[in-house]
């Protein structure tokens, strides 16, 4: 009977064991934004989950005591209790070098035994289920490890307090303070793995990436070049645009002098409505259509330029470079199409960058996006600044272009098609033909 109390008290005791470290990895796994939900819905467990999640570390340190304790207890207690089984096995032995055999071999044997056993079912098992499992692991332990908590809390405030003061002294943060805040590549990582998996809709993840690329993209990447821009005189009279508006657009920049002096712009239909109305003879700059935009440097980051356009509630931003030349224009609507895609307003008319030729070529405007050509063709152009697929053949010819100047990148061949002014207005793309 003897024998079966000790056995148990072994058992007993590796089990002791796996539940600190279950405890721990639990803790640490555990979604906080999952338990605030279940919170949410009333679940008494989860309350007090959220509580110890809020002091995370002095719940790591009492499951680190816990489990130093335990290991103590077991090698102190488990073995002699192993040795003594050993022991009664080789008792045949005679006396002498017999016996010093066989108590040499038994307290081995029982070290092995006893960090197998502790190792397996007190420390890989445990966590390996804490970590595939955690919230249902942290729920159920999470009672009784904030009784040993309280219970030994005057231990745990001295350890962190010790282990603190030694991160400090090597110049290391304290636990938490960072551990679980993702980096952005690191929440990148999370979304992909997430949109593999099938959780969320593919289609709410690439809107989540986009999110995240607007800090690292420059306003001038997603902007209408300034060789694009239709802009209004806003000495003009209401009467003299109100029938020659372009109807692909629904906002205009309004000038005054010159482009490098946008003071506003104007909504087609706060134009239409003056034109039916006696101020239609008054000038732009007279009339209170004008709304405001603001100014910004072209090399500005897209998420800065949407909080401005938030904060200052204006829908239309021009991007100026270093020495104050207008270079483009930005609204609300290119920003947001950055994140969701492309959205048509009742002025809208599909635009088509790209036309594939029937002998396999493309006819490819001028002002395409290099974004859209880069996805499309993927030319080896890296570091460039070009925002225009224009403006980066003219760039590379290093002079004013001529009709049917030619010139390679990569693999395909650009042929200047159509001429407005300096500028490029339409390419013809081939690819290059293998030798």
């Amino acid at each position: 009977m003897e024998f079966i109390s000790q056995i148990i008290l072994v058992a007993v005791l590796i089990l002791i064991n796996g539940f600190f470290a279950a405890s721990e990895y639990a803790i640490v796994a555990v979604r906080k934004t999952r338990i605030d939900e279940l919170v949410k819905r009333g679940d008494i467990t989860a309350r007090l989950l959220q509580k110890a999640l809020e002091k995370r570390e002095d719940y790591i340190s009492a499951t680190q005591l816990g489990t130093t304790m335990v290991s103590l207890i077991l090698g102190w207690v488990g073995e002699p209790i192993i040795a003594g089984i050993f022991s009664s096995i080789f008792s045949f032995l005679p006396n002498g070098a017999g016996s010093l055999l066989s108590h040499s071999f038994s307290i081995v044997s029982a070290f092995i035994l006893l960090t197998f056993l502790s190792i397996i079912m007190g420390e890989l098992v445990p966590k390996t289920i804490a970590i595939q499992r955690a919230e249902i692991v942290s729920l159920i332990l999470i009672a009784p490890l904030t009784l040993f908590a309280k219970i030994f809390k005057p231990f745990v405030f001295f350890l962190n307090k010790s282990a603190n003061a030694v991160l400090r002294l090597i110049g290391l943060e304290t636990p938490f303070d960072t551990r679980l805040v993702y980096t952005k590549e690191e929440l990148k990582i999370i979304l992909n793995q997430i949109g593999q998996s099938g959780i969320v809709n593919k289609e709410e993840v690439r809107i989540l990436e986009n999110a995240l690329k607007l800090a690292d993209k420059q306003i001038r990447w997603m902007m209408t070049p300034r060789s694009a821009v239709l802009a209004i005189n806003g000495n003009l009279a209401i009467s003299q645009i109100g029938s020659n508006l372009d109807q692909r657009y629904s906002r205009f920049p309004v000038y005054k002098d010159s482009l490098d002096n946008i003071i506003g712009f104007i909504h087609v239909k706060d134009v239409y409505r003056l034109v039916k109305t006696p101020e239609k003879n008054k000038k732009i700059i007279q009339t209170d259509i004008l709304r405001k935009v603001i100014s910004i440097p072209e090399i500005k980051k897209a998420n800065e330029v949407l909080f401005d356009m938030r904060k200052k509630h204006v829908h239309l931003a021009v991007a100026y470079d270093e020495y104050g030349i207008m270079v483009g224009i930005v609204t609300l609507e290119d920003i947001i199409e950055s994140l969701v895609g492309d959205i048509q307003d009742e002025f809208d008319k599909p635009i088509s960058f790209i036309q594939r030729n029937s002998d396999g070529s493309y006819t490819v405007d001028g002002n395409a996006p290099m974004e859209i050509i880069q996805k499309r063709f993927h030319l080896p152009i890296k570091g460039q600044s070009y925002t225009t697929i224009g403006g980066l053949i003219f760039g590379l010819l290093g002079r004013e272009p001529r009709y049917a100047d030619k010139i390679s990148v990569g693999h395909l061949v650009f042929k200047v098609e159509s001429i407005g002014g300096k500028r490029i207005k339409k390419l013809l793309l081939q690819r290059e033909n293998p030798t």
